[in-house]
């Protein structure tokens, strides 16, 4: 405003003239305009005079006549769009003007609809889509490329003052991206690169990103994906139009056929492991059975079954050890030392192996004590424990020889 042209002579006039057609902007709509002014010099005397009008193409647009203030900025501008392929500014001195018309600045206006202000509209609901599906909690709200210096993290923009912007790259790594790719990133349809690598994506890879003909870098490595990779996509990596990374993604194979074995593997392992797991079971119930057998056994055989000798009396089983006459003898050192002597035969005093002392109750061939009684006294005395009776160690049934075992007291008899 510190600048300003005139004519050297009143008579003469201002005029700007503007061919619209080589204006690359769309012009349907129109052109709005804007003139500043200032006075920038002093009258030259009391009865000077500088006042004009205000023309549009051969058309008044401001309906006074205009004097600019002294050192002070002013505008005049036209409200209403005027469509024409040229557009002509013309300042006119009035009759009683006694200096010429003066201008310091002229803007001109494209109008532009309101339908079309703001990010492309199908990306728009794109990337709003991808937005809802990931529960995104960034700056993601509003218009996701406008104003230019607030438009959404991990979002590039392509700006063009002849359309709307479009998203052209998306970087969503490490973002911790859970579950499958979403279907909505196909319709970005200008979209150049898109990064989701080291999240945890998982699921397989949607044909539908092979319809992103611009699509030249796609990042999706570190991720749980799985299945074949689209023929579409294989298709552009072997044309070199696109770079495609996929990289520590373990169950992703190149191809279709690649996938067919792993299918077949897994079916086999829902068959296979079923069986294993029955077969264990089995195995683990017949051990258990055959450890209870074997354990009854045990028991059975611990315990002695003393068979009738032809007497016509049936087995009787007794809980108790079972020795055999030498046996008896290197107990008692050859039945050395008598202990006593009663109707049933001698009681002789013994020492087992490990340094028990037993006494040992040797029936006499003279004893009237016959082999039922001597067993039905060896089975009430093997099932009988109480503190104040000697406990029976064994007994003996070799042949015409028997025996029974106990506890030896050393403090003496009864009697004693």
């Amino acid at each position: 405003m510190q600048t300003a042209i005139t004519p050297r002579d009143v008579s003469e006039n201002i005029e700007f003239t503007l061919d619209l057609e080589s204006f690359p902007r769309d012009h349907s709509l129109g052109y709005v305009h804007t003139v500043y002014f200032c006075e920038l010099q002093e009258y030259p005397s009391s009865n000077a005079l500088r006042q004009f009008y205000i023309y549009r193409n051969g058309v008044l647009t401001y309906l006074q006549v205009y004097t600019p203030p002294y050192l002070a900025g002013d505008f005049v501008n036209s409200l209403k769009p005027f469509q024409a392929s040229q557009y002509k500014i013309s300042l006119n001195a009035t009759a009683k003007s006694t200096l010429p018309p003066i201008i310091n600045a002229i803007e001109l206006f494209s109008v532009i609809s309101t339908t079309t202000v703001g990010t492309n509209s199908q990306d728009v609901f794109a990337i709003r889509a991808v937005k809802k599906m990931y529960q995104v909690q960034k700056n993601w709200m509003g218009d996701p490329c406008l104003p230019e210096t607030l438009s959404w993290d991990n979002l590039t923009c392509s700006y063009n003052s002849s359309r709307p912007p479009i998203i052209r790259i998306v970087n969503m790594s490490f973002n911790d991206l859970q579950g499958g790719i979403s279907p909505d990133f196909a319709a970005l349809k200008n979209l150049q690169s898109m990064d989701l690598s080291n999240n945890n994506l998982t699921g397989s890879i949607p044909e539908a990103l092979s319809q992103l003909e611009s699509l030249k870098f796609l990042d999706l490595s570190n991720n749980k994906l799985n299945g074949p990779i689209p023929s579409g996509l294989l298709k552009k990596v072997q044309d070199r139009s696109l770079d495609l990374k996929y990289d520590n993604n373990p169950d992703i194979c190149t191809n279709g056929s690649s996938c067919q074995p792993e299918r077949g593997s897994n079916l086999a392992i829902y068959i296979v492991v079923p069986v294993v797991v029955i077969v264990v079971l089995l195995l683990v119930a017949m051990l258990y059975f055959c450890l209870q057998r074997k354990r009854k056994q045990g028991s059975i055989k611990n315990s002695v079954k003393l068979k009738n000798d032809g007497d016509g009396n049936s087995s009787l089983g007794l809980e108790s050890h079972r020795f055999t006459y030498r046996e008896l003898e290197t107990i008692t050192n050859n039945f050395q030392r008598v202990l006593g002597r009663g109707g049933f035969g001698c009681v002789f005093h013994g020492s087992l192996e490990d340094g028990t002392q037993v006494a040992v109750k040797l029936r006499s061939h003279s004893s009237n004590q016959g082999v039922r009684q001597f067993l039905a006294e060896a089975q009430v005395l093997s099932r009988i424990h109480h503190k104040n009776l000697v406990s029976m160690i064994g007994y003996c049934k070799d042949g015409e020889q028997m025996a029974l075992v106990y506890e030896y007291m050393p403090e003496g008899t009864l009697q004693e």
